[in-house]
């Protein structure tokens, strides 16, 4: 799921790569000077963009453009405070630009300060109501509110403005894994849709490949993602690029990481080769991973953010390979998809266009480096049982917290843990305590925590005694992180989707089937059983 700017798209992500446009300038001069800086902005030369607007800005202190400018940069380095007062700042200058508002939504929307991001989008449609990247992010912020009716809608309304919008249809798609009515068969279809009107265009462009056909050399595998970083992606992919046996194997990673971190550093020592996707085409990127002559191109993103799908369509290598960080994209020039027996049922098999590898598990776990320690169970401390949840809050639908709320009533004194970034936002907070009130459970009986470090986010876990899987979009990097500080996830297998078989494909071959049920009702008894 990607924000996209308001000049072409930020997968792209996002992350994140808003384009500022450019608009009347006080002269010709300064016109051109802040048209080298976009230029510079957009192939990644954030260094060099902001010294050309810091020039503009000697003379002309309230050019609005280079403000803002500055503050799309800030907000590529994650610098979200820095980005807001700037942004807000240009808007002070000139409020009539809705690029200018975007942005800004897009920035608080890092931030945690969803309903203010919501009246920025608005306030940039109010100004152009034709803008589709207005609506495709409006969407992204009402789906982390749990707002999912309205964020689809949303991205319906950014294809029907611009049906060319990868951006926004590939939210789409995404929001679909989350929706409690639409199964596998619908979620395909759309994914078919996009296949048709995005990859099967490119058809006329594959060429054939001229890698070397020794068998006694060493296959080079070729990675492509956004999230070689601290993300909960990399924690699902790492062990593939850091453990690879190097007598058999060259790895190269193609990378659109904007602010790299020591997880970064840690992929690149390991890695074969590294280039970075950051302000390439698809058609460079393209060019560079067949002048590496790849034997094997795995896509690590789906249809998350900052995904490079449209590269596969040009079929840059002779097998492409997905089904890790996201479900199969339903791209016709991948040749393979990683799944399971447990995420996969033979009868769905007609409905994908990748050929399945079933394997035992369908994602890894790397370890975080910076790991706390496990504490006692804290029942035994506080008197109570603490159940929770440390999934992304769009995860948690409505359907879950009314089950929840069951189990809550059938254990006296209970209490229900809910921790996400999103719930840094207090509108949030306060929807979701009075929603659990309609349901029965007192506000007391609720803690709710915001983002945190890593590592402030794993010592949560020595708050919950059972950690409670989400549905019908299954918890995947989040249920090793729970079993991996001792608390025993409930899960429930089942439903229309894949993603609602997240935790029983990791429970299972752990050997964890009591923790896994069939049906809402055995789930409520399998966490009242061990409560």
């Amino acid at each position: 799921m990607g924000k996209v700017p308001a000049m072409g798209r930020k997968e792209d992500k996002e992350k994140r790569q808003p384009n500022p446009q450019k608009t009347l300038s006080t002269s010709v001069d300064v016109d051109a000077k802040l048209q080298q800086a976009i230029s510079l902005y957009q192939i990644g030369q954030l260094q060099q963009a902001e010294q050309i607007c810091q020039q503009i800005l000697k003379d002309f202190p309230q050019h609005a453009n280079a403000i803002h400018l500055l503050g799309v940069i800030a907000y590529q380095v994650e610098e979200y405070k820095i980005a807001t007062d700037l942004i807000s700042r240009a808007i002070g200058i000139d409020s009539g630009q809705s690029l200018f508002y975007i942005n800004l939504g897009n920035v608080l929307q890092e931030q945690g300060r969803l309903e203010e991001s919501i009246q920025a989008y608005q306030q940039a449609i109010h100004l152009q109501p034709d803008h589709a990247d207005a609506y495709s992010n409006l969407g992204i912020v009402l789906q982390k509110q749990g707002r999912l009716e309205e964020s689809i809608q949303a991205y319906q309304q950014a294809i029907r403005i611009q049906p060319e919008h990868t951006g926004a249809y590939s939210n789409l798609i995404f929001a679909q894994d989350f929706h409690l009515d639409i199964g596998l068969k619908e979620q395909q279809v759309e994914r078919q849709k996009w296949n048709q009107r995005f990859i099967l265009p490119l058809s006329g462009s594959i060429q054939s490949h001229p890698n070397d056909r020794n068998p006694d050399r060493r296959l080079k595998i070729g990675y492509v993602s956004a999230d070689f970083k601290r993300h909960s992606a990399a924690q699902g992919f790492g062990q593939l690029i850091l453990n690879y046996n190097q007598a058999q194997f060259d790895v190269f990673c193609y990378s659109g990481v904007v602010k790299e971190d020591e997880i970064t550093k840690r992929f690149k020592d390991a890695a074969s080769g590294w280039y970075s996707t950051r302000g390439k085409s698809d058609e460079e990127l393209v060019e560079q991973i067949r002048n590496d002559e790849i034997d094997i191109l795995i896509d690590l993103s789906g249809h998350t953010d900052g995904n490079r799908l449209l590269a596969f369509g040009y079929k840059p290598a002779p097998i492409q390979v997905t089904g890790m960080g996201h479900d199969a994209p339903g791209v016709t020039t991948i040749d393979y998809r990683l799944t399971t027996p447990i995420r996969t049922q033979p009868e769905e098999e007609k409905h994908f266009v990748e050929a399945p590898v079933y394997l035992d598990f369908f994602m890894g776990f790397m370890i975080p480096l910076e790991i706390p320690s496990v504490g006692y169970l804290p029942a035994y401390e506080n008197g109570y049982v603490t159940f929770g949840c440390l999934n992304r809050f769009s995860k948690v639908s409505d359907d879950s917290l009314e089950l929840w709320a069951s189990l809550l009533k059938r254990i006296p004194d209970s209490k229900l843990l809910l921790k996400s970034g999103e719930l840094n936002d207090m509108e949030l907070r306060g929807r979701t305590i009075d929603h659990l009130s309609h349901l029965g459970v007192a506000p007391n009986k609720v803690i709710l925590l915001g983002g945190t470090s890593q590592y402030e986010h794993l010592n949560t876990y020595n708050q919950v005694d059972i950690s409670l899987d989400p549905f019908p979009y299954g918890g995947g990097i989040t249920t090793f992180e729970s079993l991996c500080m001792g608390s025993p996830v409930v899960g429930l297998t089942g439903g229309l989707k894949q993603s609602h078989r997240n935790s029983s494909a990791i429970l299972s071959p752990l050997g964890l089937n009591e923790w896994v049920a069939k049906t809402k009702d055995e789930y409520v008894e399998i966490a009242c059983h061990w409560a």
